[in-house]
């Protein structure tokens, strides 16, 4: 009797068929999960600083926006953790009922502006020495989710637009700088978490920056930039002499047509992105090829 010519696979029993499928899959989704950590990770530099809250300490965020040569603002955002919420809310209940009304409400908005108002202060740099900006600083409506006197965090914001005559770039030439120093040394402990992010408008560049004692924020490819524009330290300082500034230079570019194009952040990522998006792609192909076979 004439055999029939051998069926590849016929030999594998459908116990092994299944186990031999099964780890093919698993190979596959480990892969895969390889792929979409090294994207995470790729991905994760241009968020790594936010203004977040933290349960035991009161985080401070300054934000120095040039956005002209006439205008330029700043934004403070205090993010008060649970812990110090709560001795915050009992100083601002006057009548100890255990809820701030709408008066004790503001009466706490009033207390955290005043120092605020106390503690960021502006510089602007002059032939002849420095020179301190007033800032108006304006609030942003403040009501609390929950009035009630307990462990519940809350932020509250300040802005401020600098005089334009103050900044020196309005009757300055084209391609002149200005240098302006930022030094937050606000009295609100438990202090944790402190950060400058400066931002440069459409015709603005920054020159320079400089600090003794925060540390700039690293790029997605793990290495500084050629002009930090974002500092961050942690705790209070040593003492009240540490000098905890941080110095910006800056200019207005010399003409639109021959402004310097800087690439936008998304444009580098986009790139280191694409490869790893090519590798799921791929990946996922061929996990479906091994469930067709």
């Amino acid at each position: 009797m004439l055999g029939l010519p051998p069926v590849r696979g016929a030999a594998r029993s459908p116990l092994t068929a299944y186990r031999i499928r099964g780890e093919g899959r698993r190979a596959g989704r480990r892969a895969l999960a390889i792929a979409l950590l090294a994207v995470t990770a790729l991905g994760s530099g241009r968020a790594a600083a936010h203004p977040q809250f933290a349960l035991s300490t009161v985080n401070r965020y300054g934000k120095l926006v040039l956005q002209s040569p006439s205008q330029t603002r700043i934004f403070f955002t205090l993010m008060v953790g649970d812990i110090p919420a709560q001795g915050l809310r009992q100083q601002a209940d006057r009548n100890g009922d255990g809820t701030l009304d709408p008066s004790e409400q503001q009466a706490l908005a009033d207390e955290l502006r005043r120092r605020i108002s106390q503690g960021v202060h502006i510089y602007r740099a002059r032939d002849s020495g420095e020179e301190e900006i007033a800032l108006p600083w304006e609030a942003a409506p403040f009501r609390l989710d929950s009035p009630a006197v307990s462990a519940t965090a809350f932020a509250f914001e300040l802005s401020a637009t600098l005089p334009a005559d103050k900044v020196g770039l309005i009757a300055a030439p084209r391609g002149a700088e200005a240098e302006l120093r930022y030094d937050d040394r606000v009295e609100l402990p438990p202090v944790g978490e402190i950060e400058l992010r400066v931002e440069e408008g459409p015709d603005m560049h920054v020159a320079k920056t400089q600090s003794s004692v925060a540390s700039p924020a690293a790029t997605p490819a793990g290495s500084a930039a050629p002009q930090a524009l974002l500092f961050q330290w942690y705790g209070a300082p040593r003492s009240s002499l540490s000098d905890r500034s941080v110095r910006v230079r800056f200019t207005a570019q010399a003409q639109r047509g021959l402004t310097i194009e800087r690439r936008p952040r998304w444009y580098w990522t986009y790139w280191l992105l694409l490869p790893a998006t090519a590798l799921i792609a791929a990946l996922a192909a061929a996990l479906s090829f091994r469930r067709r076979r």
